[in-house]
């Protein structure tokens, strides 16, 4: 594991080969353990906490480009090439931003329901709501969710985001998670990676049948941009599939990076 400023920490287990999987916003590396030890028995996996995020550095800048070049330095620090990685949301326009810049790193890439268009801006109100809580003021977790249940009502989102506070040493309560920074940059964020010519890369784009993120016109668009480019679905999934359908996801996974 690695931790220190301007590095992105990590986590790194099992043997075979590197196969790298990259949060979406709002989570960290933790979301992933279950699956990267499923995984472990036939690839080394690195989860990663993305800048602004988890345990890795705060900084006042986030970008696709930012975060894609965090990725190729943690590449060039593990010291083996070429990765297969793992996108979700967030972390899969990071992917399809590091096949721009520094495809010979990258062997195949599975980028997990969503497409490198602009999204609306669904998770400013969840931004607005966590950056008006006063956490050092807060007792409980269950405080804190009451709080957030004032502008959040649905409950698996609240448990979701719960997952990003943690206590100081003095023993209130703090975000894990660079508010401000995501706050300041949410267009970047919501913003589409501009690829301007056809790639020739192996990618894979897996949807959730019960998510709205990867529709029919996303499926043309990314055609015309990765030729080679495979479409899944898996049923019961919303756009958390590594949650909703672990198994199949699994399933998919090693298909496809074998």
């Amino acid at each position: 594991m690695l931790g220190s400023r301007n590095k992105l920490y990590y986590k790194q287990q099992g043997s075979g080969p590197p196969l790298l999987i990259l949060h979406g916003l709002f989570g960290s590396l933790d979301n992933w353990q279950s699956f990267a030890r499923d995984l472990a028995g036939e690839f080394t996996v690195v989860t990663p906490d993305l800048r602004n995020h988890g345990k890795s550095f705060h900084h006042p800048d986030i970008s696709y480009p930012l975060m894609a070049d965090d990725v190729s330095d943690l590449i060039a620090t593990l010291g083996v090439a070429p990765w297969g990685i793992i996108g979700h949301s967030m972390g899969g326009k990071v992917a399809m931003e590091l096949l721009i810049h520094n495809d010979n790193a990258v062997s195949r890439t599975m980028v997990l329901d969503i497409a490198n268009r602009t999204y609306p801006p669904v998770h400013l109100p969840l931004l607005e709501a966590m950056r008006g809580l006063k956490l050092e003021e807060m007792e409980t977790r269950g405080d804190i969710d009451s709080g957030l249940a004032k502008s959040i009502p649905d409950p698996a989102i609240r448990r979701f985001l719960l997952k990003n506070v943690d206590r100081e040493p003095g023993g209130r309560f703090a975000w894990k998670l660079n508010l401000d920074a995501l706050f300041n940059n949410y267009e970047r964020i919501a913003g589409g990676v501009h690829i301007h010519h056809p790639m020739a890369n192996d990618i894979c784009f897996v949807r959730g049948s019960l998510s709205n993120y990867l529709g029919p016109e996303d499926v043309a668009s990314l055609k015309a941009i990765f030729p080679a480019a495979r479409f899944n679905t898996i049923e019961g999934a919303g756009h958390w599939i590594h949650a909703d359908q672990p198994k199949k996801l699994l399933e998919m996974v090693r298909s496809f990076f074998r």
